[in-house]
C-alpha cells in the first residue's frame, strides 16, 4: 500500500495535476511508446509524449500514473501522428510479448501458468493497471472464456473525466481486445478467436463483452520442474545419510546389494510410469489437437452457414429495396419461383403470397407482354424491352439462370418503372429545344437590335424638331414607343431563353398592363369579352417592364386557353390594396401597401390534384402545341423576385382567378431615380465613332453632334485603329460596335489601350455571348452599351465615363 501511494517524484511536479491522476498506470502508455517505436521508427515518440502533456521519462516509469484526461489526449495524438487507426489494437497485441512485458515474467508466465490461469490472473489483477476499469470473467469452459470489461468508480471522476473517458472508450476497448487475443501466443498458439460485442450497463454505461476461444495449453515444464526438484531435495537428503561413519560401517555388502536392487527397481519402476505417462500424455494431445481441429471445422462450417445466410439476407434485401422494380424468378412451368421488390412495399402486399402462382394471377397486366420474350430468355437469350401499362412507362430485363447440366430450369426477371425517367428525358429534351431558341434569340437579336437602333435614333431626333402638340409630334411619339416595344420584346427572348438579369426601376403598372391588353385583343377572338377595370392612381413598382409584361401575357394566355373551346368573359382588374399584419397569415408576404394584378376566366376551372402542381416547370395539361409547361413557373419565379406573391382561386366549372401581388415603392426613391433618368447632359469633346453598319454611324454622329461633340467617324476597325495612331492626343473617348469585320470592338479597344494607356472606350453591341458587362470590366473597357440606345443613355455614359477618367 505504501508503494502504491507514493508521490510524484519532484521532478515531475511541474506537470498539470489533472494529467498525473491514478486512473491509468503508464505500464499502458510505455506499451504503446514501444509499438510506435517497432512499427514506426521514424517517428519520435518525445514529441508525441510532449504534445499530450507529460514526458516520454515519466511515462518510461511503470510506478507512475495518468488521467484520463491525459490518456484521451495521448491516444489521439498517438493516432493521429501515426495515422493508423489500428494503433491501440496493434498496441494490445504486443502486451503480452517479452518486448511487451519484460523478459523475466514473459517466461514466467510461459513455463508456470497455462492459458486459463493468465486469462484468471489478468482479471484479476487488472485494478493494477486501471483504477477506472475493471475486468470480470463472466463464464468460462474447456477452451473458452467470457470477460467483460467496463468502467467503474464514475461517481470519483468529475465532468470533464467522465467525458473524456467516454469519449476514449472506442481506443481503450479496442487495446483490450488485441490484449486478450494475444494470451494464446505466450505459449506459442495462434491468437484467440475474440468475438466482442457491446452492452448497456443499467446505468447506461456501455461495457464490452469478449467471448474468447483459444487452445488451452499447460505447460509441461512446470511437472519437470517440480520432480527435479523433489529429485534434488532426495539425493541431498540421502547424500547425508550415507556419509554417515556409523551407519556406513554397520552396512553389509548384501544390504549394499539390496539397497542397489531395489533402487535400481525403484528407478526402473519411475522410468516405466514415465514412459507410460509420457505415452498418455502424446495420446490426450493428440486427442485434443482431433478435438481441436474437429472444434475448428465445426467453426468454419458455422461460419460458411452464417455467410450463406447473411449473403441470402443481403440478396433477399437488394431484392425488396430494387428501386420501382419487381424482381422475380420464373419458373419453365411459367409460375412464379421467387418475387420481391420496392413496389410490393408501394402497395401493401406481401410478395410471397405469390410464390408457386400462374404468372397471370401475379402480374395480370404485364403477362400477355412479357410471355414472348421469357420464352426467348428459356431458349438462352437475355433480353431488354420497354412496354406501357396505364400510363406507366415499365423497362423488362430476362436473364437465363443456367443448370449444372446445361438446360435452363428458370429465369430472373426485373421489371422497372422507368416513368420517372422517361419524364426527365422529356424535360431534357425540352430544355435542349430551349437552348437552341436561345441560339436563335441571340442571332436575331443582333440584327433586330441594329435595325432598331437608327429608328429610335432618328425619331428622337425628329421629335426635337417636331412643334408641341401637334399630329407629327403624336406621331412620331408612337413610333417611339412602339420601337422601344420592339426593343423590350428582343430583351423578353434573351431573358426567357438565357435568364439574364433585368436593371430594376421604378414604373407604373396600368401602363404596362394596359399595352398588354391591346396586344392580347388582337390575338383572342371576339367569343371572349374581355374586361377590364384599371385604377391609374396606383403607386409604382420596381420592377422590369418586360417581366410585368411577360406575366400579364402568361396569365391573360392561360385565361383564354380555359375558354377557348366555349367562349367567356376574361377580366382584367388593376387596384392598390393594403395588407395589414392580421392578413399576412394568408399570403407570403410582408406587412405593406401592394399593387393588386387579378386575371379570372369563366373557363373549365382547375382539379384540386392539378392546382398542387401548376407552378411546377414543365408541369402542364394542355395537349402538344398549346403550352410548355413554364408559362406560370415563369410568371411565380418573376413575382417572388420581386418579394410579391402570387394566390389562385379555382373550382371545377366555375373558373379560375389569379391574384398577384406587388409592393408598392417609396414615392421619393422613385421620383429622384426618374429624375435621373431624364436628364440628358452634352459636351464638347472630340469622339472617335467606330461602326461597320453606314446607317447606324450616320444617325450615331449625328445624335452625338446634336448633343455639342465634335465626332470622327469611320466604318472599318482597322482606319479607326491607324486614325487613331497617327494623332492619339485628338481624342478625348472613343465609341466602337463589337461585331465588326477584322478586329472586333473588344479587341480594338485592347490596341487603343496598348497605343494610350488611359483612353476611354465605350463598346457597343446588339448582342453578343463573348462580351458581357463585367467581362468588359476585366478588358480594362470603360463602357458597355445595349443596341438599340436612346438617346438619354447614350448621353449619360458618355458623361460617365468621361467624368470618371477626368477624375482619375
Amino acid at each position: 500500500m505504501k508503494h502504491r501511494n507514493k508521490k510524484i517524484n519532484p521532478k515531475y511536479t511541474g506537470f498539470d495535476s489533472s494529467l498525473t491522476k491514478q486512473h491509468f498506470s503508464t505500464k499502458i502508455f510505455k506499451v504503446y511508446l514501444k509499438c510506435i517505436r517497432r512499427h514506426y521508427p521514424e517517428i519520435s515518440v518525445e514529441t508525441i509524449c510532449d504534445r499530450a502533456g507529460l514526458s516520454c521519462e515519466y511515462l518510461m516509469d511503470e510506478t507512475n500514473w495518468a488521467s484520463v484526461i491525459f490518456d484521451r489526449k495521448f491516444t489521439e495524438e498517438c493516432i493521429k501522428t501515426t495515422g493508423d487507426s489500428l494503433l491501440p489494437y496493434k498496441s494490445g497485441l504486443i502486451s503480452l510479448t517479452q518486448d511487451g512485458m519484460g523478459s523475466l515474467l514473459y517466461h514466467l508466465l510461459k513455463y508456470t501458468l497455462s492459458t486459463t490461469r493468465i486469462y484468471r490472473t489478468i482479471s484479476s489483477q487488472s485494478l493494477n493497471f486501471s483504477k477506472v476499469m475493471s475486468m470480470e470473467i463472466v463464464a468460462e469452459g474447456k477452451g473458452f472464456i467470457h470477460i467483460k470489461y467496463h468502467p467503474i468508480n464514475l461517481e470519483t471522476l468529475n465532468d470533464e473525466e467522465q467525458k473524456a473517458l467516454l469519449e476514449n472508450l472506442d481506443n481503450i476497448y479496442q487495446n483490450a481486445v488485441g490484449y486478450i487475443a494475444s494470451v494464446p501466443t505466450i505459449h506459442g498458439q495462434q491468437r484467440a478467436e475474440v468475438k466482442h460485442y457491446r452492452k448497456s450497463s443499467p446505468e447506461g454505461v456501455p461495457e464490452l463483452h469478449m467471448r474468447v476461444m483459444y487452445g488451452d495449453k499447460k505447460p509441461i515444464l512446470r511437472i519437470a520442474v517440480l520432480l527435479l526438484a523433489a529429485g534434488a531435495l532426495t539425493a541431498g537428503f540421502v547424500g547425508r545419510v550415507w556419509s554417515y561413519p556409523p551407519i556406513e560401517i554397520m552396512i553389509s555388502e548384501f544390504v549394499m546389494k539390496c539397497v542397489i536392487l531395489g533402487s535400481l527397481s525403484i528407478i526402473a519402476l519411475f522410468g516405466f510410469l514415465g514412459i507410460n505417462y509420457l505415452r498418455q500424455k502424446k495420446i490426450q494431445e493428440e486427442a485434443h489437437k482431433t478435438i481441436d481441429k474437429m472444434d475448428l471445422q465445426y467453426r468454419e462450417i458455422q461460419k460458411a452457414k452464417e455467410a450463406l445466410r447473411e449473403k441470402e439476407e443481403l440478396l433477399r434485401k437488394m431484392a425488396e429495396n430494387y428501386p420501382n422494380s419487381y424482381v422475380s424468378i420464373i419458373e419453365k412451368d411459367f409460375t412464379v419461383g421467387f418475387t420481391s421488390g420496392l413496389e410490393f412495399k408501394k402497395q401493401n402486399m406481401n410478395p410471397e403470397q405469390f410464390v408457386g402462382l400462374p404468372l397471370e394471377e401475379v402480374f395480370p397486366d404485364f403477362a400477355d407482354i412479357t410471355r414472348p420474350h421469357y420464352k426467348e430468355t428459356f431458349n438462352g437469350e437475355e433480353c431488354s424491352f420497354e412496354f406501357s401499362v396505364k400510363n406507366q412507362h415499365q423497362l423488362c430485363r430476362t436473364v437465363p439462370l443456367y443448370a449444372e447440366d446445361g438446360s435452363i430450369p428458370r429465369i430472373l426477371v426485373v421489371i422497372e418503372n422507368i416513368t420517372e425517367r422517361k419524364q426527365l428525358e422529356s424535360r431534357i429534351q425540352q430544355s435542349q429545344k430551349m437552348e437552341a431558341i436561345g441560339t436563335l434569340a441571340g442571332g436575331i437579336a443582333h440584327d433586330f437590335n441594329n435595325i432598331l437602333f437608327p429608328i429610335i435614333g432618328y425619331t428622337e431626333m425628329a421629335l426635337d424638331n417636331a412643334p408641341e402638340g401637334s399630329d407629327l409630334r403624336e406621331n412620331l411619339n408612337e413610333v417611339l414607343v412602339a420601337s422601344l416595344r420592339a426593343s423590350d420584346l428582343v430583351k423578353q427572348i434573351l431573358a426567357f431563353s438565357r435568364q439574364e438579369e433585368k436593371e430594376l426601376k421604378p414604373i407604373k403598372a396600368q401602363i404596362v398592363v394596359k399595352e398588354a391588353i391591346k396586344l392580347m385583343r388582337a390575338s383572342i377572338p371576339t367569343t371572349i369579352a374581355i374586361k377590364q377595370d384599371i385604377d391609374n392612381n396606383c403607386g409604382l413598382v420596381l420592377a422590369d417592364p418586360t417581366n410585368i409584361h411577360q406575366v400579364v401575357m402568361n396569365l391573360m394566355t392561360n385565361a383564354y386557353h380555359a375558354m377557348e373551346a366555349d367562349g367567356g368573359t376574361l377580366t382584367v382588374r388593376l387596384s392598390q390594396v393594403n395588407i395589414s399584419v392580421e392578413d399576412v397569415t394568408a399570403f407570403d408576404l410582408n406587412p405593406g401597401t401592394f399593387v393588386c394584378f387579378s386575371v379570372s376566366d369563366t373557363g373549365h376551372g382547375i382539379q384540386k390534384h392539378v392546382l398542387d402542381r401548376i407552378f411546377e416547370p414543365y408541369f402542364t395539361t394542355k395537349t402538344n402545341g398549346k403550352g410548355t409547361g413554364l408559362g406560370l413557373s415563369v410568371v411565380h419565379g418573376i413575382v417572388k423576385s420581386y418579394k410579391g406573391d402570387i394566390r389562385v382561386y379555382s373550382e371545377p366549372g366555375k373558373g379560375s382567378v389569379f391574384n398577384v401581388y406587388l409592393p408598392v415603392i417609396n414615392s421619393k426613391r422613385e421620383t429622384a431615380m426618374m429624375l435621373d433618368q431624364r436628364f440628358v447632359q452634352g459636351g464638347d469633346e472630340h469622339i472617335l465613332l467606330v461602326d461597320d453598319e453606314e446607317p447606324i454611324l450616320k444617325m450615331e454622329q449625328r445624335m452625338l453632334e446634336r448633343l455639342g461633340y465634335q465626332v470622327t467617324s469611320r466604318t472599318s476597325s482597322l482606319e479607326a485603329l491607324e486614325a487613331f495612331r497617327s494623332s492619339s492626343n485628338k481624342f478625348d473617348l472613343v465609341i466602337t460596335d463589337m461585331t465588326m469585320p477584322n478586329m472586333t470592338g473588344d479587341k480594338l479597344a485592347c490596341e487603343l489601350k496598348k497605343i494610350r494607356k488611359k483612353i476611354p472606350v465605350i463598346v457597343c453591341t446588339g448582342f453578343s455571348e463573348k462580351l458581357s458587362g463585367e467581362r468588359a470590366k476585366t478588358l480594362g473597357i470603360d463602357g458597355f452599351l445595349i443596341k438599340p440606345i436612346v438617346r438619354s443613355d447614350l448621353a449619360q455614359k458618355i458623361r460617365a465615363v468621361m467624368d470618371r477618367n477626368r477624375e482619375s
